[in-house]
C-alpha cells in the first residue's frame, strides 16, 4: 500500500515537472547596444551627433513590457534623461533600433561649465528582464577649466548648497534678531531720555500738574461732585484722558 502511494506521489511530480518550462540562457532577453562611428565628443567641434545601435535577442514585448533608453553621466550615476524607445523586427529573428541625436549642452553643463569625462548609454527593460550599455566620452582640449565630476564632487557639492542655505537662514534669524534688539534698546533710550527731561523739568509729564490737583481737590471736599464730573468730560473731550 505504502508503495503504491510512494509511487503516485513519484508521478505526479514527474507530471508537473515536465509541464513547467524550462527557460535556458539562451532563451533570456539580451540586449547589446554599440556606438556607432566616434565614442568620443570634442566640444571644439561642431559635430555634437551621437549614435548607437540597439540590438535584442529574444525579445518578448509581454515580457520585458516598454524599453527605455537613459544618458547617464558615468561619474556620478546621474540619470541625465529618460525616453522610450521602439524596436523593430530585423533579420535573424533579432529586434532593434538606431539611435541619434545631438549632445544637449545644458544636460552636460553644471555651473557653466561642460561635465567632462565619461558617459553611459544605457537601455533597459521596464520589468528590469535585461539591460544594455555602451559608452562614451566628452572632451575639450581649449576648457581647462571644465571638469571632471565624480560622486564624491556631486555630494560635496549637495552638502555645501545644504550648508549655505542652512547658514544664510540662520545670518537672517540673527539679523532679525539683531534688529529687534536694536529697536528695544532705542525704546528703551527713548523713555530713559523722556524721564531725564522730566525730572529736569524741560518737558511736561503726560499727566499735568493741574488735573491731578482736580482729583486731589475732589478728595479734599474743596470741588463739587458736579464740578468734578464737568473737569472729567472737559479732559475727556480734550483727549487728555481717554476712555
Amino acid at each position: 500500500m505504502n508503495l503504491i502511494k510512494i509511487s503516485t506521489m513519484a508521478s505526479i511530480v514527474v507530471l508537473i515537472m515536465m509541464t513547467i518550462p524550462i527557460i535556458h540562457a539562451s532563451e533570456l532577453t539580451q540586449i547589446k547596444v554599440t556606438i556607432v562611428g566616434e565614442s568620443i565628443i570634442n566640444l571644439d567641434e561642431t559635430n555634437r551627433l551621437i549614435r548607437a545601435n540597439v540590438e535584442v535577442q529574444n525579445y518578448d514585448s509581454a515580457g520585458d513590457g516598454y524599453y527605455y533608453m537613459q544618458l547617464i553621466q558615468k561619474g556620478t550615476g546621474k540619470i541625465l534623461s529618460e525616453e522610450e524607445i521602439l524596436m523593430s523586427p530585423r533579420a535573424n529573428q533579432l529586434w532593434g533600433v538606431q539611435i541619434a541625436g545631438m549632445l544637449d549642452d545644458e544636460k552636460i553643463t553644471k555651473g557653466g561649465k561642460p561635465v567632462l569625462g565619461e558617459y553611459e548609454i544605457k537601455v533597459i527593460t521596464e520589468l528590469g528582464t535585461s539591460t544594455g550599455s555602451a559608452y562614451f566620452t566628452i572632451i575639450k582640449p581649449s576648457d581647462p577649466q571644465g571638469f571632471i565630476e565624480t560622486v564624491e564632487e556631486e555630494i560635496s557639492s549637495t552638502l555645501q548648497e545644504n550648508n549655505s542655505t542652512s547658514i544664510t537662514e540662520i545670518e537672517n534669524e540673527q539679523d532679525n534678531n539683531s534688529t529687534s534688539i536694536t529697536e528695544i534698546e532705542n525704546e528703551q533710550e527713548e523713555i530713559l531720555e523722556d524721564s531725564e527731561l522730566i525730572s529736569n523739568g524741560e518737558i511736561e509729564p503726560k499727566v499735568p500738574e493741574w488735573v491731578r490737583n482736580i482729583a486731589l481737590w475732589y478728595g479734599e471736599g474743596i470741588l463739587s461732585e458736579d464740578e468734578f464730573i464737568d473737569a472729567i468730560r472737559f479732559l475727556i473731550k480734550e483727549g487728555v484722558v481717554i476712555v
